[in-house]
């Protein structure tokens, strides 16, 4: 009985607690059981069995989530193991410096949050969700379920993450607050910082690998897209869906990059104008089919798409 009053409790939304239904098996004692200057949270790179088996054995270690875990310092046996380990390692900070103090390269003035996630059996629909909330939400993907935001002050939050009002994005607490609306276990773990010039460098690859992932993506059904309009016979009025759905795609990635840029330092632009300039080939393609060369612009019709980069953002322009 206790039991199922316990599962049916509501979880508690808040800094540093788990906001999950599952249990799990604890390898601290309950006065380690919480980060501090003693006890980190490392996040391993890949799957290794032998590492989760030999969680079970050592004390200094508990199991988190997948990929995650809580470590402690003191432990030589725990320290042994995560040595050599492609991971990165945080520990807890009070201290939330503000976006312009932490520079490139000034990893110690940089706070962050990781977010947790799983599903036990999702459906295609639960995936899909998961997949345009983590897009609309300047974050890294670490590995499967584990993705890093920045831990930012209220007034830098509303700086970066509300300028854009035609496109809504998502900090670690909202973001947390959807995935369970989706359906998913979340765990959060705020006010971190990297330990380590290791971590520093293996997150700004994640950054990267991020960043080329999505708009690789993009342009690869840019490609498809080209190809089927240069097919006779093809409805109009499809290709300028599809179209439509691509070009929101990238103004939401846009968004999402240029606070990632700006709180993080790491130079996204390159990238974004690339994409942005075979989206503007796209257009004038399909244009090209549906109103005989004709550029189709932006009157507010949803079928209808104009891209434009503002000038913070990129130095190429529409010039159609």
């Amino acid at each position: 009985m206790k039991a199922a009053e316990a599962s049916s409790e509501k979880p508690v939304l808040r800094q540093d607690v788990i906001h999950s239904t599952e249990s799990s098996t604890p390898s601290l004692s309950s006065k380690q059981s919480s980060l501090n200057g003693q006890v980190h949270l490392v996040v391993l790179f890949a799957p290794m069995k032998e590492f989760a088996a030999a969680t079970e054995r050592i004390d200094g270690i508990k199991a988190l989530g997948r990929g995650v875990y809580m470590v402690h310092a003191k432990s030589s046996e725990a320290r042994d193991l995560v040595t050599g380990i492609r991971h990165i390692s945080f520990k807890k900070t009070r201290a939330i410096p503000r976006v312009k103090e932490a520079s490139l390269g000034a990893s110690e003035n940089r706070t962050y949050t990781v977010v947790s996630y799983s599903f036990d059996g999702p459906s295609a629909q639960q995936k899909t969700q998961a997949q345009r909330l983590i897009r609309r939400s300047p974050c890294v993907r670490l590995r499967p379920g584990v993705l890093l935001f920045p831990h930012l002050r209220k007034k830098e939050f509303e700086r970066y993450y509300l300028r854009d009002a035609k496109h809504q994005l998502y900090n670690a607490r909202a973001f947390v607050t959807k995935m369970v609306e989706n359906g998913a276990t979340v765990r959060r773990w705020s006010r971190l910082r990297l330990i380590g010039p290791s971590s520093e460098e293996l997150v700004g690859k994640a950054i990267q690998r991020m960043v080329s992932t999505e708009l690789s993506s993009i342009e690869f059904q840019l490609a498809r897209l080209r190809e089927v309009a240069a097919k006779p016979g093809v409805p109009p009025r499809k290709l300028k869906e599809r179209f439509t759905v691509l070009a929101r795609r990238f103004r939401v990635l846009r968004a999402n990059f240029t606070v990632v840029q700006n709180i993080w330092h790491h130079d996204t632009q390159k990238d974004l104008r690339r994409t942005y300039s075979l989206v503007l080939k796209t257009r004038h393609e399909i244009a090209a089919v549906v109103e005989g060369s004709v550029p189709f612009h932006d009157t507010g019709n949803s079928s209808e798409v104009r891209l434009e980069l503002s000038p913070t953002n990129a130095t190429e322009t529409d010039k159609s």
